[in-house]
């Protein structure tokens, strides 16, 4: 539970000109702050967890984990625009009250050992999914008056009537994976691992209406090499594709609130893990990513 001052410092794109932003840039410091008394933000933020597993047999098992975040505010904050030479700004004002966002995530895995002739299979299969939700109302975003960087000046907290909040959107992500550590011998491990991905995107166009505007899938693999020079030091090469959700396009763009095919990464690692003692292990490690 914890109050947030809404206090923000000039930045060059508050200023009315270059000009302005010369003449006064070096008179600034770290306490110059755009703030009013009334200016905080309460947040309240929530977590919960939970964690099971089973012995299915000797070899086998499965692990269940749960876990949920929640943060309510009144999402407040204060900026300067238009800031003159005299160090005199318009007031720009944003209040979203009643906001939650809440995160969900579950992941469910059965694992054991399984022996092929002489290689052994370390095998997981689980499912994983993962829910976020972000709720607020219109809001207000304006100027409220006008004030000094060099001067305190007190306004009264404008009182508004901003509308009900409501689910504005919702993403879901829907995992499936398999992978498969093989023990070849006493040197050699090879692993890999399938995941399949969906992503949907939900957006709520009014209080209680709910309109999917995403559904992507894909599957991304990771394979790799493991080879112990000796039991204490190992050599590794291993290639991952990644996945996540892609962007969505701000309020000012031509195509608003468009949300972007998933991007895909792909990562090449080389590396090498010594151990050098009980307790302390060295790792280098040079890998490329593209995205």
């Amino acid at each position: 539970d914890k109050t947030i001052s809404s206090a923000r410092g000039p930045s060059l794109g508050s200023f009315a000109n270059a000009a302005a932003a010369e003449d006064l840039l070096h008179r600034l410091s770290p306490e110059t702050r755009i703030t009013q008394p009334w200016a905080v933000e309460p947040n309240e933020q929530f977590y919960y967890s939970a964690r099971a597993s089973y012995a299915l047999s000797g070899s086998w098992r499965f692990r269940l984990a749960a876990q949920r975040s929640e943060l309510v505010r009144d999402q407040l904050g204060l900026s300067a625009a238009g800031i003159q030479a005299d160090g005199t700004y318009n007031i720009q004002y944003f209040f979203s009250p009643d906001q939650e966002r809440n995160n969900s995530a579950v992941l469910a895995v059965v694992e054991g050992d399984l022996q092929t002739g002489l290689v052994r299979h370390e095998l997981a299969f689980g499912y994983d999914y993962v829910r976020r939700d972000m709720t607020f109302g219109p809001g207000f975003s304006g100027t409220i008056g006008t004030g000094n960087l060099f001067a305190d000046s007190v306004l009264p907290q404008p009182i508004l009537s901003v509308g009900a909040s409501y689910l504005q959107f919702r993403s879901n992500q829907h995992s499936v994976f398999l992978s498969d550590t093989a023990k070849v011998s006493d040197r050699v491990e090879l692993f890999g691992v399938a995941r399949f991905t969906r992503f949907q995107n939900i957006r709520g166009t009014a209080p209680g209406t709910l309109v999917e505007t995403y559904d992507e899938s894909i599957v991304t693999p990771t394979v790799g090499l493991v080879y112990k020079l000796r039991p204490s030091l190992s050599l590794y090469a291993s290639y991952a594709e990644g996945i996540e959700q892609g962007g969505t396009a701000p309020s000012n763009a031509i195509n608003a609130g468009q949300v972007f095919d998933p991007l895909k990464s792909d990562q090449l690692e080389l590396g090498a893990k010594w151990e050098l003692a009980e307790g302390a292990l060295l790792t280098v490690a040079a890998f490329e990513i593209d995205k």
